[in-house]
């Protein structure tokens, strides 16, 4: 079982990590094009990837302002097209769009592959906003809701959100109807949640500020293990949690394993000099927690 591991340090590149056997298989080091040297990054790492998806021939990685290209041999090809604002999060490649969480400027941006028409969605009204390039000179302006990740199932686009500082009361998972975003329900079960897995209409999500494994019927597993929880890749029957240190060393950061039905933590991986970890995509068989 292969991931890709997105990490968060000074070693500037994302990780192929097999779990069957919890070891690095590559390192995959991310170009200088990438680095984003811009005034508005000022005080954030320079390569600081938050989203990882893929389609037949492309894995997108997403750092900062930046998307990345990868063929599946690894090797870059590229930067996107578009420049996205300086703190970006979950990305989603689905059905020949790319979904990208612009948490700095609360956006939910919607690009075709195809053409590169874009839409671009003010989450906390769900309507288009009109002027995406808007200068913002404190970034913290427009980021009150800090989208972080979207999934799609069934027709539903769930978004989450974990509210702005210390405000636990704007952590929710919000759900609308993907065609025309008309806004369905809120959710509520977890503080600051992060990442968003579906199987068989159970919704999971990680609790940073709790370091748990949360569901939507009201489970709640603390995961027990020191560090900050960020990154989930799901099979029907496992979770995989990344745990990660701290984004300015190099330390070790870990991936545990999570059996959904023994409800408890049956492994841990460790991911040598990963700093923290942001991201984890099953990159060779279904992600509940990517896409179906």
């Amino acid at each position: 079982m292969i991931a890709l591991i997105a990490i968060n340090n000074n070693e500037h590149a994302f990780y192929v990590y097999n779990l069957s056997k919890g070891e690095i298989i590559k390192k995959v080091q991310a170009p200088q094009e990438m680095y984003d040297l811009s005034s508005l990054n000022k005080g954030r790492p320079i390569l600081r990837p938050f989203g990882i998806s893929f389609d037949e021939k492309i894995i997108y990685v997403i750092s900062n302002s930046v998307l990345g290209m990868f063929d599946y041999q690894y090797n870059y090809l590229g930067k996107f097209a578009l420049n996205f604002s300086v703190n970006t999060h979950q990305i989603l490649v689905q059905d020949r769009k790319l979904y990208v969480c612009q948490t700095s400027k609360d956006l939910l941006s919607i690009i075709n592959l195809d053409n590169l028409e874009q839409e671009h969605y003010n989450i906390i009204e769900m309507r288009k906003f009109e002027d995406v390039d808007v200068e913002v000179p404190n970034y913290f302006e427009l980021d009150q809701k800090h989208l972080n990740s979207v999934r799609i199932n069934k027709g539903i686009m769930y978004c989450s959100y974990c509210g702005k500082g210390s405000d636990l009361n704007g952590s929710e998972l919000k759900c609308y109807e993907l065609e025309t975003k008309k806004y369905i329900k809120t959710l509520i079960f977890s503080k600051y949640p992060h990442n968003i897995g579906i199987i068989d209409e159970k919704i999971y999500t990680i609790s940073t500020y709790e370091n748990s494994l949360n569901t939507s019927d009201g489970e709640q597993f603390e995961l027990n293990f020191p560090g900050f929880a960020r990154g989930l890749a799901m099979t029907k029957n496992f979770a995989f949690i990344g745990v990660g240190g701290d984004r300015n060393t190099i330390n070790d950061g870990h991936v545990l394993k999570f059996d959904l039905n023994q409800r408890k933590v049956v492994d841990i991986m460790k991911v040598e000099k990963s700093g923290a970890i942001t991201e984890i995509r099953l990159l060779n068989e279904t992600d509940y927690a990517h896409k179906d």
